[in-house]
């Protein structure tokens, strides 16, 4: 038994060493799933990305809101202007009868019917019960503003407005006719007017002689 064992041998000794190697035998299916796992476990092991949940940081820091609201702006200081101070008006008010003379005189009244009055001679009471006759063109000149008798009345229509504070022109110059010594112009004495010449004319003659007075502006 041993000697065939060592026989055997010898067989393949040789038969080895006539061919070289011995025949690989051709690969199947098991050792192609062998050889494929060998290969798997000398292959680097794959790492798995986990994603990360740090937020990237915000490329501007917004600034606090703050509560402090910005103090207000001073508006430019101006030094104060001084008003004028205007003159006591202490006149007292018109009555309704004088508000409507003005009207009338204004309205209503013929200016050409008073200068032809103006210019007439009537019998009128003066002071001290004297009747006398005069025409208002005897004592006041309307070419010029020179004192006679009485003053002149050129430019009378300008002026009678300043004589008495609150009195417009035209109440002054009607109350001068029927009132005469109720203002007497400066340098002038009283009870030298005919006083009576609410007796002599119409109120309507009243209106125009007046409205003919206001008509002398200096300008004729």
């Amino acid at each position: 038994m041993t000697y065939r064992l060592s026989l055997l041998l010898g067989l393949m000794v040789l038969l080895v060493a006539a061919c070289g190697s011995f025949a690989e035998p051709p690969p199947n299916a098991a050792t192609l799933e062998a050889e494929a796992l060998l290969q798997d476990d000398d292959a680097p092991d794959a790492v798995a990305v986990i994603p990360t949940n740090t937020p990237l940081p915000p490329t501007e820091t917004p600034l606090p809101p703050t509560d402090t609201p910005p103090p207000p702006t001073e508006p430019p200081t101006e030094e104060p202007i001084e008003a004028e101070e205007e003159p006591a008006d202490d006149a007292p008010a018109l009555t309704a009868e004088e508000e409507n003379i003005i009207f009338f005189i204004q309205e209503f009244s013929n200016p050409s019917n008073g200068q032809q009055l103006f210019n007439r001679t009537f019998e009128v009471e003066m002071a001290g019960d004297v009747i006398g006759e005069w025409a208002c063109v005897t004592c006041h000149v309307v070419d010029n503003d020179e004192a006679g008798v009485g003053p002149g009345v050129y430019s009378l229509a300008l002026r009678a407005g300043d004589r008495v504070p609150g009195q417009p022109a035209e109440l002054y110059i009607y109350e001068s006719i029927i009132l005469p010594n109720a203002y007497i112009v400066e340098g002038y004495s009283a009870n030298v007017m005919p006083i009576g010449y609410a007796d002599v004319f119409t109120e309507q003659e009243l209106y125009d002689i007046s409205a003919y007075l206001m008509t002398l502006t200096g300008d004729e």
